[in-house]
């Protein structure tokens, strides 16, 4: 029987960084062990998934074998995931022996997905999610919140583990992570940002961070479970057992009165850009990335409504205007192509993604409000629309909320207090007279 083609030296294996210059491709590197044995490395597209193989010759037949993981990405465990030494190690040690029920060679136990690491299972859990109807919504992911998750899973698990094989993972790994993150500092564009630990409301935030990114990990394997993807070896669902924080985020968002509105937009100063854009935003109640992306044909004069794609829920709106708002948009729009930004710089060019933070956050200051945001604007559409109407089911329309379980978390203090109107029809026991007779009686 010929040896194998493709040999190659122990230098080309001997460390991660070398094997890095060999190409992916469908047949191993083989590496002579001893006459008959070999050690093959089997290169993948995705370097998490590049393996170690042994090839063995018995009675002038060849017989292969998958023994573990490469150390290309994550680090050796010597169990799942072998560096080079090891894999020759066990290379050199793999006896073939036949099974009786299918006269076949020992293997030894597979990984997800030929060793499929978590970080790939999320990738595929997002990509289904952005074609996929699922979610409260039933719609597929928007591509704003898409983004977001991805990107929240790189800054919070992508060189943790998100490294690790599928099969590796144990439920104490994912315990291990979620508490980190709880404890450690928030980051900001590679910077630690400060964090005292004994502060509650910052320890509740990075909570919350953590059971977010824990919910990404846990849908990745129950769709990976769900379409077949994990090893018969992987307990059903022990993940879901992995428990959040139990974290009270009731806190309302900021949201400004009418007085603080006109300060604020005061504070922007007339006739500018920035104007333009806050104006905007308290008008319809859409996102900076919204409006930034919206052109003059997405207002309809004729309706005296504007069109809004929410890239987070990934619906349309159609949101209807007062009448302050449709003169303001027609001011907007007049004479200019249906193609052009709707709401522009003072250059004519369509803002960028993030631009007006630092010229916003200093008209905040200049009108004196503490915590204010960008999305406080959002959130104040809604408070100031359900005190005009006290109709949640509307405002959660108007936002376009799945349902209304968010929207009453926010905006309930505002909605007429039904248990107050019940309490106060309750019968009287008589009891404050008694306590009044009972007090006259004791001062005598």
């Amino acid at each position: 029987m010929p040896a194998p083609k493709k040999l190659i030296t122990a230098a080309h294996l001997r460390s991660p960084t070398a094997r890095e210059s060999l190409p992916a491709q469908a047949e191993p590197y083989w590496l002579q062990l001893s006459p008959g044995r070999f050690l093959g490395y089997q290169r993948a597209q995705r370097r998490t998934s590049s393996s170690w193989r042994v090839r063995v010759l018995v009675g002038g037949k060849y017989h292969k074998a998958r023994l573990a993981t490469a150390d290309d990405v994550a680090k050796g465990d010597g169990i799942h995931i072998l560096s080079f030494k090891e894999a020759v190690d066990r290379a050199h040690t793999h006896a073939v022996v036949a099974r009786p029920d299918t006269n076949a060679a020992v293997r030894y136990p597979r990984h997800a997905g030929g060793g499929a690491s978590v970080n790939d299972i999320v990738a595929d859990y997002h990509q289904h999610r952005a074609t996929t109807p699922g979610g409260r919504s039933g719609r597929p992911m928007g591509e704003s919140a898409r983004k977001t998750s991805e990107s929240s899973w790189r800054l919070h698990a992508g060189q943790s583990i998100g490294l690790i094989p599928v099969e590796a993972l144990t439920p104490a790994d994912v315990r291990r992570w979620h508490a980190g993150i709880a404890s450690s500092p928030p980051v900001n564009r590679g910077k630690a940002l400060p964090f005292d630990p004994a502060d509650p409301e910052q320890v509740r935030a990075r909570q919350e961070t953590a059971n977010r990114v824990l919910t990404i990990v846990k849908a990745a394997l129950n769709l990976a479970w769900e379409q077949e993807r994990l090893p018969h070896s992987i307990l059903r669902d022990w993940w879901n057992a992995v428990q959040k924080f139990q974290t009270s985020d009731d806190t309302p968002p900021r949201m400004l009165d009418e007085a603080e509105v006109q300060r604020l937009l005061n504070a922007t100063g007339r006739g500018g850009e920035l104007r333009e854009l806050v104006t905007a935003a308290l008008m319809t109640g859409a996102r900076a990335g919204e409006l930034r992306l919206l052109n003059v044909q997405h207002y309809s004069p004729e309706t005296g409504r504007l069109r809004i794609f929410q890239g987070k829920t990934g619906k349309t709106l159609t949101q209807p205007l007062t009448e302050e708002g449709v003169a303001f948009f027609e001011a907007l729009t007049v004479g200019r192509r249906p193609s052009e930004p709707l709401l522009r710089r003072d250059g004519g060019a369509r803002w960028e993604r993030g631009a007006y933070r630092r010229a916003f956050q200093a008209a905040v200051d200049r009108a004196n409000l503490q915590g204010v945001t960008f999305k406080t604007l959002r959130a104040t559409y809604g408070k100031l629309l359900l005190l005009a109407t006290k109709d949640i089911e509307l405002v959660a329309k108007a936002l376009g909320h799945s349902d209304t379980r968010v929207t009453r978390k926010h905006y309930a203090q505002y909605l007429p207090d039904e248990l107050a109107s019940g309490v106060a029809q309750m019968p009287a026991f008589g009891i404050e007279k008694d306590i009044t007779v009972r007090s006259i009686r004791n001062a005598g």
